[in-house]
């Protein structure tokens, strides 16, 4: 305006505002389509680099009369370097950091609300599945060293790298939270996992514990206002959230909001919900509150996971228990390998911020002093941008989760017909238990991973909607000539999905509807709740079960292993097999005994143990 004057002043803010009024109405179609086609990248959405870069862009855009007239100028080469220096620093400065190593010692504290018991025939239910039974069998499988102890101190401190504080009782005595602190300071991780309302008086002794780390327990519960939080969180850049898709594979449901003040800072935010005050005389309801919002609450941006960098170490505290329980883990297994491995390690690209930060502030202070020099102003200018860009783009990690331990793969990459949410009657939640019993963790997939896959003694498939690939196709008869199994549900009014991964098997779905019947197989009375026929075009295949005349049981052999096919895209979910409501033990027993022959061993025990063998 200087150089320009008034009109140039008035030019200047006019494009501003048609910039804003551009973004404001390419916004909403511009976040439609990212949610549609690529939601990881729903953090572009706020990237005020680009504002910086408008702003650069209008001394070339809109000349200003006078002598200071925009020209070539010298100092390309500079330029240019000045500019990748830019562009590093800032894709580094917004960089999402991987998480760390696999390897370390991990203490669990075993004092606390919870028990360690798994799923194990002869208790059926939602209820029957324990709490944190495979907590350390999962960090054990993924090279963690796992210990379980019973108390806090210098002593058992020493050797550790990470402790996890779960729903603790007892305050802490001033010795245990100094050699806590300590632990932390020197490079220690702590993980405390808590739940609403201070259930069971968990809020005094976990606030007493955190109050060095800028966290502190509410009395209250964070809720959602649909089934779960799923696109109403947001996942804010940190290594435990590195390369995840979404809310949805950390398996959080409702458990405290948290308050945090500086250095602490948020991982997990709830966007939309709100912040249910507990009832203090509630005693028999876990001081639940009345789980309707009420003026007064908290509407939006509840923080759900909060972290800080104590001295060399990290402490990580999340409000709810849920993502580290036996059921949750089927879908939170990527998200608790993550946050493992940054408590042993801190992961990558920490350090180097604290060398970044003051990299920008001296290029931000050059471009302050040579104002004046456009072309270095504007390859500055496009450098930030890009680098940003960079730095928010969701880069594809491998996705593998490695275990060392028997695990069975879930597809949820073809648009499956179950719900995701575990309990409701057409969810997965009785399978997975049943998987478990047999002595088979299950693994809920996002993506189709030849890797995991062929790591997998098992997977199944429930009534796709977007048909197999060539290449998928391959990598699953690859999976049963090498000895897996596939375990593969749908019924012909959803075989769309299915038609040609079942033909080149050999089978064919039929439009003959076999309604909901009962049926005695390998001495269990089995329910079928929507039974169709199939044609069997390979004669090398094994019909199992028939029903007037047509079969719907139908094994196929592929080199060492093969598959089972069931014509009844409702024979594996909830309503079928175990729920909330009740649970069917003939179908129970009959899963029993086809994972009995599929994995080639004997189901687990039914004696009720938990994770040290104790009843």
């Amino acid at each position: 305006a200087r150089r320009g004057g008034f009109k140039y002043l008035v030019k200047t803010v006019f494009l501003l505002l048609i910039l804003q009024a551009a973004v404001l109405a390419l916004l909403t179609p511009l976040a439609i389509l990212i949610q549609l086609k690529g939601p990881g990248w729903d953090m572009l959405l706020l990237n005020p680099e680009a504002f910086i870069f408008a702003g650069f862009l209008f001394s070339f855009l809109i000349k200003a009369p006078g002598p200071g007239k925009i020209k070539s100028v010298p100092g390309l080469r500079s330029s240019i370097i000045f500019g990748l220096i830019a562009a590093l620093c800032s894709m580094f400065l917004i960089l999402r950091p991987q998480p760390g190593s696999t390897k370390g010692a991990i203490l669990i504290y075993d004092k606390g609300y919870m028990n360690w018991r798994v799923p194990v025939y002869g208790f059926y239910g939602y209820k029957s599945g324990g709490m944190f039974g495979y907590l350390p069998r999962f960090l054990r499988a993924s090279g963690f060293d796992v210990e379980t102890v019973n108390r806090l101190d210098r002593e058992n401190l020493s050797g550790a790298d990470a402790v996890v504080v779960i729903n603790v009782l007892e305050y802490f005595s001033d010795g245990e939270k100094e050699a806590v602190r300590e632990f932390v300071h020197r490079g220690g991780g702590l993980l405390v996992l808590g739940d609403h309302t201070g259930v069971q008086g968990i809020r005094g002794p976990f606030n007493d514990l955190l109050a060095p780390y800028g966290i502190e327990f509410l009395f209250d519960s964070a809720t959602f206002f649909t089934k779960g939080w799923g696109e109403e969180a947001v996942l804010m850049p940190h290594p435990v959230t590195h390369g995840l898709h979404s809310p949805y594979e950390m398996d959080i449901w409702v458990g405290a909001s948290l308050a945090i003040r500086p250095p602490a800072r948020p991982v997990v935010v709830a966007k939309y919900g709100y912040s249910d005050f507990g009832d203090i005389t509630a005693i028999d309801h876990a001081y639940l509150g009345n789980r309707v919002f009420d003026p007064g609450e908290q509407l939006g941006d509840l923080v759900l996971v909060a972290a800080n960098e104590y001295g060399k170490g990290r402490v990580l505290v999340f409000g709810d228990t849920s993502p580290f329980q036996n059921n949750a883990m089927v879908a939170s297994h990527r998200f608790v390998s993550r946050v493992a491995s940054w408590l042993v390690s801190g992961g990558s690209g920490g350090p180097a911020r604290n060398i970044i930060f003051p990299i920008v502030i001296a290029i931000t202070a050059i471009v302050v002093l040579v104002r004046k020099n456009a072309l270095l102003a504007g390859v500055i200018s496009i450098a930030v941008l890009l680098g940003s860009i960079a730095g928010l783009v969701p880069r594809r990690i491998d996705r593998v989760v490695e275990l060392d331990m028997s695990t069975a793969v879930i597809d949820l990459s073809h648009f499956q017909r179950f719900d995701r949410l575990t309990w409701y009657d057409d969810c997965t939640g009785g399978l997975q238990y049943n998987l478990m019993r047999a002595g088979c963790f299950p693994l809920s997939c996002e993506e189709f991973s030849e890797r995991q896959i062929l790591r997998s003694g098992i997977v199944v498939i429930v009534a796709p909607v977007r048909s197999f690939s060539e290449s998928e196709i391959e990598i699953l008869e690859r999976f049963m000539e090498k000895g897996g199994w596939i375990l593969y549900t749908c019924g012909a009014e959803e075989k769309d999905g299915s038609r040609i991964f079942l033909e080149r098997q050999g089978l064919r779905l039929l439009e003959v509807p076999l309604t909901s019947f009962a049926d005695s197989l390998g001495g269990a009375l089995v329910n079928v709740s929507e039974g169709w026929g199939v044609e069997v075009l390979d004669s090398g295949a094994m019909v199992l079960a028939k029903k007037f005349g047509y079969p719907y049981i139908v094994e196929v052999r592929k080199g060492e292993g093969g598959m089972i096919f069931i014509a009844d895209s409702s024979f594996l979910l909830n309503r079928n097999l175990e729920g909330m409501d009740g649970y069917l033990e003939g179908n129970i027993m009959f899963l029993r005994s086809l994972f009995e022959k599929l994995l080639g061993g004997t189901p687990a025990d039914s004696t009720m143990t938990d994770e040290r063998g104790r009843g």
